[in-house]
């Protein structure tokens, strides 16, 4: 028996849970579809928290994308009734003339994004003779939260899911998509493939522009209560004149302050063969950097792996493809991609849909490869 559907969304990461979301949400027939239960922890939009940015180092475009994002956060709130985004501020440090700092305060002046040029980070250890200020308008988002909320919704909204089974094939027909999944076929008007560290086997156009990288997060106890978000501490981020991104949230449960380097750990991997124990180099090169930044803490409580899927210029893809206008991809996201989630599940169910997007997105387009 096959099962017919308007729209499938296969994989239910950040993005294909967003698009699963509001899809379901502009009243259509969709599915989603993952290999294992969703949310979970194998791909890459777990582990508890995600920096919000607007003032965009990345590129000035991202900033009405971002700031679109802020606004279905809040709507994804007024439908779960949680905390979802804690719009805190975030801190920035970097030397003199760093390029980061450059590039995001530029950001900030091109978009108005307000800016504390005097503020500090308490309980934090930054040369004097370095650049800092606080970006009042970012913040962070529960992540995890965030992942149940979507589902949650898109559910309630009408949507189905098919989990824990790994889809094989797609098959693009003159009248539909025809799915293989766990021994069962799917026909989709329409698809949204969204399946991050896991892309390369069902868009082989764009594989030699993905690949897979290895990062690790860190928890440490937060004995004195300083670095919680009771006490103000706000999420942060470090480009050091050494090559790390050194980031890092409040503790806001007794899972305690969460930390890790944007930049370290980058092994290329599949996600089937990603090594995920986290060794003793890994703690080490955290532990570096909290000696450096954070002294007062210790040794990790907790490490997760969280593996980064890249695109060859460190930019997200977010179009129709160019062979089908059936298939409509949003992967690559590249380890900063979740701020935009639920922009970005926007996008693709408009771009499924035929329509334009609510913001600009022509510089994700797949052309640009």
């Amino acid at each position: 028996m096959v099962l017919r559907v308007e729209i499938a969304v296969i994989g239910l990461g950040a993005a294909g849970a967003a698009a699963l979301w509001n899809l379901a949400r502009m009243g259509r027939d969709v599915i989603g579809i993952d290999q294992f239960e969703a949310p979970h922890d194998r791909g890459s939009s777990h582990g508890q928290t995600r920096l919000l940015r607007v003032a965009y180092a990345e590129g000035e475009q991202y900033v009405p994308l971002v700031r679109r994002s802020i606004a279905l956060w809040r709507e994804l709130e007024k439908e779960t009734g949680q905390d979802i985004f804690h719009q805190t501020g975030v801190f920035y440090a970097g030397p003199q003339g760093n390029e980061f700092v450059v590039s995001s305060r530029a950001s900030a002046a091109r978009h108005s994004v307000r800016l504390d040029v005097n503020a500090s980070q308490n309980r934090m250890s930054v040369p004097d003779t370095w650049t800092s200020f606080v970006e009042e308008e970012g913040g962070f988002v529960e992540s995890d939260r965030a992942m149940r909320g979507f589902i949650a919704q898109a559910q309630q909204a009408g949507a189905r899911l098919h989990l824990n089974s790994r889809v094989r094939a797609i098959s693009v027909r003159d009248n539909g998509v025809e799915i293989s999944v766990g021994g069962e076929t799917i026909f989709a008007d329409k698809i949204v493939v969204a399946t991050g560290g896991w892309a390369l086997e069902l868009l082989p156009e764009l594989a030699r522009h993905l690949w897979v990288e290895r990062r690790v997060l860190h928890w440490f106890d937060d004995l004195t209560g300083d670095y919680s978000l009771k006490a103000g501490f706000k999420p942060f981020i470090i480009d050091t004149h050494d090559g790390s991104a050194f980031y890092g949230f409040p503790a806001i449960d007794e899972t305690g302050i969460k930390v890790a380097d944007h930049t370290s750990g980058g092994e290329v991997a599949t996600l089937d063969n990603l090594r995920r124990e986290v060794s003793t180099e890994d703690v080490a090169a955290i532990t570096a950097l909290t000696r450096r930044f954070l002294p007062a803490l210790s040794q990790p409580r907790r490490s997760v792996v969280c593996p980064y899927p890249m695109s060859a210029d460190g930019h997200f893809i977010v179009d129709v493809m160019p062979s089908s206008l059936r298939v409509v991809v949003g992967v690559g996201l590249c380890g900063h991609g979740f701020k935009f989630a639920p922009a970005i599940g926007e996008a693709l169910a408009l771009l499924a849909l035929g329509r334009g997007s609510a913001t600009d997105i022509g510089f994700l387009s797949a052309k640009r490869f």
